[in-house]
């Protein structure tokens, strides 16, 4: 499954916010993570976050898109 969530920033300076570590969060914590820090995110696959292609603690421009990679957990629980 691969899903975007754009959050739109209107014009003017550039802003830059630090990028949180998703990892382990599922789809629904990191789509609020990241929408309280005005980032635009890419999910692939479904389950928990086990990548982010910006590192963790990374500065970047508001609205940036970031990459998520999840997976379905094996052992049933979270």
């Amino acid at each position: 499954m691969l899903m975007y969530i754009y959050i739109v920033i209107p014009h003017g300076e550039k802003t830059y916010v630090k990028v949180p570590s998703f990892k382990g969060m599922t789809a629904a914590e990191a789509i609020n993570s990241a929408k309280s820090k005005n980032l635009n995110l890419q999910l692939e696959g479904s389950g928990i976050v086990i990548s982010q292609d910006t590192a963790s603690g990374s500065e970047i421009e508001v609205g940036s898109l970031i990459t998520l990679t999840l997976k379905e957990e094996l052992d049933g629980g979270h």
